[in-house]
């Protein structure tokens, strides 16, 4: 999306609460529903396995 509604929002958000921002591609967030619906029975939408996807990224990549 290339203007998302909420975007200031959710920058001064990140900001103010010292967090951070990632994105996933649509095949990480379709794998990470997969694992979710295999390992937990639960059939998440999208926008909900993202925050699996992201989760997952974080700890590839040996983040905190």
């Amino acid at each position: 999306m290339e203007n998302p509604l909420y975007a200031q929002l959710a920058i001064k958000s990140i900001k103010k609460s010292k967090g951070i921002a990632l994105s996933v591609s649509d095949d990480e967030i379709f794998k990470a529903m997969e694992v979710l619906a295999k390992m937990e029975g639960i059939f998440a939408e999208p926008s909900a396995a993202s925050t699996i996807a992201c989760a997952k990224k974080l700890v590839d990549e040996g983040s905190n």
